[in-house]
Parts: structure tokens; sequence; C-alpha cells
């Protein structure tokens, strides 16, 4: 047997930022033989028939074949998961509370393979991914029906506490805070990349060290984001010489951000006791990911759910947490790349036929607060679409109502509600202006959403909103056009590619660049309504950038 696994990098993918270092957080050092070793121990089968290997966002996949056809997964988290050693022992744990998949098994103490992974058996079916297209409506709504029908397992669990699933005697105490529950169970630190550095970098830990849990309440809960938001700030602004680019317009000072966040936290901790609140806020283990990828049918049958899949990143969340999430099954249109090559002439890809917009949608994106993409007005494919979306959306709002009604609740509530809660630890990669605004809206909004009380965030002078609105326009073009960007390019939003098109990415993104440049530099600069923050130079341009800068 030869350990081809052990030295190959990473070649599923490239990424157009941070390209070497992403994919130094998905090497893995281990003994590819030692592992072959544990897998065909476990299996009780004579030989290992066929070995192939996946890679994915979180974790490298091996999907093993014996000669006897019996098969097993394994699958060894990158760093970018969390703590390998938390992140495999929460799964395994979880794994075992309900039946999706089978069986597992984890890392032990004599661990020969010198790295964490879980083994598994192979899902029974097929992936759903595979089965959609075909379905007939009727199907796909009972594939529906049938999925939160197997979660309501999951959902009618009760915990007392929100954070990872541990056997009892797994973790090392008092490194690990835990609290006990039965069956010889317990709840410790949360595992999820949210509450980690994951070899990024980007945990400077000196303004507040993170309390990762468990955490009681919601209100315990609200504070350790706001934790983990002070955490990401650095001691002090970066030198812009040391710097590639210039900071974007709506980034903030450190000192910005301090006092979003501790403006946030009195908010948060005022919503936390809101029973409002406190009635949609139930800790909760569910499945976060339920994308068709990560659930199994029966070919002759895909409403019979044989498996769900990858439960890596399920915690006990407050259960608003889980209600944010849409799944790509009730999505209107499923995602494609799309094919991009250099136009010939220079002209932006941005500004195909694919977006429905007019040659200057690039110009009409970064100086006005029109929407970047604009659809036909009457193509019968996309009404088509929608109204199939719609009706999937409203058997699945039907369903978790029924089924997994924790989630079902607070999916209903205004989509403001709960956002502070989701984005206040990401203000330094956001930028303050998202949180600032976050935090005006729901000033403006407390008594309608039917909050208790009177807002703490402080009012803010009409000088200081109508200068804000101005700057916020200016920061959801510049969102929409990032969102452009990697729709056209054919990358996920961090410039993630497959590796067979990666030299054709590299050339569209340099053509898409110099245009953005060519367009922003030929505007008119008499109808920039603030010139302050506009994007009226190349170094505006390379500072909102969402790759690197093309050479």
């Amino acid at each position: 047997m030869i350990s081809i696994y052990t030295t190959i990098p990473l070649v599923a993918g490239r990424w157009l930022r941070n390209d070497t270092k992403e994919r130094e957080l998905r090497h893995i050092d281990f003994d590819f033989d030692a592992l072959c070793q544990k897998v065909l121990s476990l299996s009780g089968s004579h030989s290992i028939a066929d070995c192939e290997k996946i890679e994915g966002g979180s974790n490298r996949v091996f999907k093993f074949t014996f000669n006897d056809s019996r098969r097993l997964i394994v699958k060894l988290p990158f760093k970018v998961a969390g703590p390998a050693h938390l992140t495999t022992a929460s799964e395994f744990r979880e794994i075992h509370l309900f039946p999706f998949p089978r069986s597992s098994r984890s890392a032990d103490e004599k661990n020969e393979s010198r790295t964490e992974y879980i083994i598994m058996e192979h899902a029974g079916g097929i992936p759903g991914g595979d089965k959609w297209p075909s379905m007939t409506l009727m199907q796909r709504i009972g594939f529906i029906e049938a999925v939160y029908k197997q979660l309501k397992t999951v959902h009618d669990l009760g915990f007392p506490a929100y954070g990872s699933i541990y056997f009892e005697n797994g973790l090392m105490k008092p490194l690990y805070p835990t609290q006990p529950l039965k069956d010889g169970f317990c709840i410790g630190p949360h595992c999820g990349p949210r509450w980690w550095d994951c070899g990024r970098g980007t945990f400077y830990n000196q303004y507040k060290w993170i309390n990762r849990g468990p955490w009681p309440d919601v209100v315990a809960y609200s504070n350790a984001v706001i934790d983990a938001g002070l955490a990401k700030l650095p001691l002090t602004d970066p030198d812009p010489q040391s710097l590639d680019r210039a900071l974007p317009f709506y980034q903030g000072s450190v000192e910005t951000h301090v006092q979003l966040l501790e403006h946030a936290r009195i908010v948060l901790t005022q919503m936390a006791n809101d029973m409002k609140v406190k009635f949609r806020s139930d800790p909760m283990l569910f499945h976060p990911d339920r994308h068709l990828r990560n659930i199994f049918v029966l070919d002759e049958d895909p409403t019979v759910i044989t498996g769900i899949i990858d439960w890596q990143s399920a915690s006990i969340e407050p259960a608003f947490v889980y209600a944010s999430n849409t799944p790509d099954f009730v999505s209107q249109r499923m995602s494609t790349a799309v094919e991009i090559t250099p136009h010939p002439k220079g002209d932006s890809p941005i500004c195909d036929s694919k977006t429905g917009s007019e040659s200057a949608s690039t110009e009409k994106a970064v100086s006005s607060t029109e929407e970047v993409e604009s659809k036909p007005e009457s193509d019968p494919n996309i009404e088509e679409a929608d109204k199939l979306s719609e009706q999937l959306h409203r058997t699945m709002d039907t369903c978790m109502t029924l089924y997994t009604p924790k989630i079902g609740i607070p999916r209903a509530m205004h989509i403001n509600f709960f956002r502070p809660f989701r984005i206040s630890d990401d203000s330094w990669d956001d930028g303050a202006i998202k949180l600032q605004h976050e935090l005006i809206q729901l000033r403006k909004e407390w008594n309608w959403l039917g909050l208790s009380g009177d807002c703490s965030y402080p009012e803010q002078t009409e000088e200081f909103l109508t200068t804000h609105s101005k700057r916020y326009d200016l920061y959801k073009q510049v969102a929409s056009i990032r969102g452009v960007l990697a729709e056209q390019l054919g990358v996920a939003a961090d410039g993630w590619a497959p590796t067979e098109h990666w030299e054709l990415r590299q050339q569209a993104h340099k053509a898409v660049y110099k245009d953005l440049v060519k367009t922003v530099l030929e505007q008119d600069p008499d109808t920039e309504e603030d010139p302050e923050d506009s994007i009226k130079t190349e170094d505006d341009v390379k500072s909102v950038w969402p790759f690197d800068i093309p050479v």
C-alpha cells in the first residue's frame, strides 16, 4: 500500500484570496497506512479494494470500499473546522444520539495515524442532490416533509445550556468546563469556528478573552458573542504602511468597534431579558446545514430519507440561530458556476447578458443605490422558478411549524429581530458600518418589533443619520458588487474555485478588475454626492476589492 495521501497537497481548489494561507490551513500530516489498517480492522473485511479522496470545505474525506463491497467513510477535519480534538469528539457523541448515520467511531488513545478522525458507515441510498432534478413537485414536497419528520427526533431533545455535546469522560477537566447530562453525556465548550481562531490569526484576545461555553442562558450567550467580537480586534489600528491596500471606508477604527460592541452588549442583554426573545431561545440541537448533499434518499423513492450526514457543525444553540438557515432545496435556482472567459475587447464579464445589465452596470453599482442586477420583467422561466420556490418555501415553513416549532416560530418573525445576535462578533471583518446600521435600525423599530421598554442604544442626531445613510447606501453597493463578482467569476464568496478552472478564473479575475478600475476612473466626478466616501480612484477600488489584487 502506497502512502500517497500523506504528502500530496490539497488539490481540489484554489483561492483568489489568501490562496497560500487557505491551502496551508487544509494541509494534514498523517500516516495513511496506519489509518488504512485501523479502517480495515473495524470493517470486518479481508482487504481494501478502493479508496476515493474527497476534499470538502471543512474536512478531507476518504471513502473506503472493501473486497466484500462494504463501505466506510473517514473524515479528517481541517483547521478551519475548529479544534480537531473537540470537533471530532463532539460530532462522534452527537451521532450516537440519533440514527444518522447508523454507526461511527472516533480516534482512540493509541492513534497511530497521528491525526484526529471519525470513521462511520457509508449512508445508504443516494445524495438528495443527485435525485432532486428528476423529482416531481409532489415528490419534492414529500421529501421536505420527510426531512423535518426525521429531524423532529433531534428537535424534541431538551437541554439546559448552550454549547457542544461530548461524552462526560471525554474532556480534560478543569481545562474545559462542562455541564452534565444524563446517560454519560455532557455539554462542553462550543467547538464551532465562530469561537476559535482556526489558524487564521484573527483572534488577538487583546480586549477580551472568549468564554466558549457552556452558557446557562441567552444572556451569557449574547455576552460571549460580544466577547468574540472584541477578541478579534487588534490592539491598535493597523499601520497603513504595513498593508497592501488601504482599509475600506466602512472599516472604522478599533476604538469605534469597541464602543459599538459595548453598546451592542447592552442592547443584546436588554433583548435577551425580554420574554419575546426568551421564548424563542430554547437551547436546541439541530442540523445547521440541511442541504441536498447531506440528505440521502432511496433511489426508487426519494421521499424516504435513508440518512442525514455531516453533523460536525451541529451544536446546542438558541433556537433562533437555526431559524435563519434556508436549505438549498427551497432556493429559487440551484447555484451553478458560470463559465467565464476574458472578453476579447476588454469588456467586463460583469456586464454580460447573464446579469441582464447594461454596459454601465459596474459604474451604476458603485455610484447609485439601485440594485446591481436586474431581472427581465417577464421571463417565463424565472416566473415559473419563483412560483416553485414560493410553494416549496410554504411547504418547508408548514413542516417546520408542525414538526420543529422551536425554529418555525422565530423563523416567522421579522428578519431584523435576531440579526444583531448573528453579526456582532464579525464587526471587524464586516466593517463598523454594518453593526452600526443594525443598532440604528433596531432602535428605530424597537416598539414595532414588540420589545418592551426603550432601546438602550443612544439616539443619533439627524446630521449623523443623514451621513450614515449615504455611507451605508454605498456600502450596500459594494456588498452587491462583491456578490456579483463571485457569481460571474464562478467562485465562492471566499474566492474558492475548482483547480481545473483555476487558470481561467485568474484570467477572468484580472479582466474584471481592470474593467472596474477603468469604469471608475472614467466616471464624472461632478455626479458624486459624497466625495469623501465615493469610489473614485484605483486605490479606492483596491480598498473594497474582495480578492487579492491581480497582477
